[in-house]
């Protein structure tokens, strides 16, 4: 028979019990989102991924977390997540990690499980305007302005078109590096015409191989929209972006020439980057004295700005300058200086079209250029653009880019 006082035991330890599983559950539950939490990705546990850091902190996406992209939402993909760390946190110790560290695409989580959280590539887009700042590197940092319209269009199943009909086409390829730079293969299924493939002339010998394969990869949002969270700039694109929001004084004369001259080609140190960005107080000193003498802090300002720059762009240790990562949503050409396709050209103008398999629609002609296709110029700067497009200006957001 129970005692009020053996009563009043079992009452306190199971109450006891109760309060100690709820704590572990609030406490579990906030080791859980620290684990999950920017900082935890950017200042305690990546430590060596500051290029990465840098260029997430002024990218589109830095309201976004980083599990948003890169672990996923499910409890399995919590605990691969912590499993893949435990490797990384072994080779962080035994210093045998890459330099630079390469983008692993097998790990890569398709769009469905990140990006269409928030985009909807069904939706229909109008055709988009970008208007591209830049400045010379002049006496008077003359500036440039390209408009360019972008034929966005949808990725609906039954009416896509124009850019995003890449999204709803059962658009297959096959790539022959690790970085998916070089492509062998291209293999579309159409419901109308049946099926057609493109070739890269080197590796015609193998079509059959991979027209059968497993090997074949399906067309996903990060193929072209692969550095959206962790674009490295260019110092060129950053000090157009600074001139743009007025961070450096454009009317600073040779100020966009001294700058590019302290910060490209690419220091060997930060500290080297830094002296030579002071140094440019003293070439005012020199060419323009009565400019530094009403304008001196102006002229620190710059200064400043230039040695936020240098930070952003100089990673000697970690091997990384902003021609490491090539962003893939940027036409580039096969001629460009990284001497490698990229972007759209990893396709068009690459391959050879071998025309619909069991049709007689004639040779498919592969796309060679972008303009009228995916993009057109205007050729006017009689064009209102709304107050609100992009208060920052330049590229870190909105529709104003700053550099091409």
């Amino acid at each position: 028979m129970f005692t009020e006082r053996k009563r009043a035991k079992m009452v306190f330890f199971f109450t006891a019990g109760i309060v100690g599983i709820v704590g572990l559950l609030i406490g579990w539950y906030q080791v859980y989102g620290f684990l999950e939490s920017t900082m935890f990705c950017t200042q305690l546990c990546h430590l060596e991924m500051q290029p990465q850091t840098y260029a997430y902190e002024i990218s589109p996406h830095a309201e976004v977390t980083c599990q948003g992209c890169h672990i996923g939402h499910s409890g399995d993909d919590f605990i691969k997540s912590k499993l893949n760390g435990v490797k990384e946190l072994i080779a962080l110790l035994t210093n045998t990690y890459e330099r630079p560290i390469v983008a692993n695409f097998h790990h890569l989580l398709p769009s469905s499980d990140t990006c269409s959280h928030c985009h909807w590539p069904e939706s229909f887009s109008d055709d988009e305007l970008e208007v591209y700042i830049t400045y010379l590197p002049d006496e008077n940092n003359t500036e440039q302005i390209e408009y360019m319209m972008f034929e966005v269009g949808t990725g609906d199943h039954e009416i896509a078109n124009d850019i995003h009909w890449h999204m709803a086409a059962d658009l297959y390829y096959v790539p022959v590096d690790e970085e998916r730079r070089e492509i062998a293969w291209v293999g579309i299924v159409d419901e109308n015409y049946g099926y057609a493939e493109y070739i890269n002339p080197e590796y015609e010998d193998h079509a059959e191989e991979y027209r059968l394969g497993e090997e074949k990869i399906k067309m996903d949002c990060v193929d072209c929209h692969n550095r959206v969270g962790h674009i490295v700039y260019s110092p060129e694109e950053l000090i157009d972006a600074a001139l743009y929001q007025g961070k450096i004084d454009k009317s600073l004369p040779y100020i966009k020439l001294w700058s590019m001259e302290a910060l490209d080609p690419v220091n060997d140190t930060l500290e080297e980057a830094i002296h030579k960005v002071e140094a440019i107080k003293d070439k005012y000193k020199q060419y323009y004295p009565e400019i530094y003498e009403t304008k001196e802090k102006v002229i620190d300002r710059a200064i400043e700005k230039l040695k936020e720059i240098a930070e952003q762009t100089t990673f000697p240790r970690m091997q990384v300058t902003w021609e490491t990562y090539i962003d893939d949503s940027v036409c580039g050409r096969p001629e460009q200086e990284l001497h490698e396709p990229a972007g759209c050209f990893r396709c068009h103008g690459m391959l050879v079209a071998t025309g619909w398999l069991g049709e007689t629609h004639g040779e498919q002609v592969c796309v060679d250029g972008c303009d009228g296709v995916c993009h057109y110029k205007l050729y006017t700067e009689d064009i209102n653009i709304d107050d609100d497009t992009d208060e920052e200006g330049g590229l870190l957001g909105g529709e104003i880019e700053s550099g091409h």
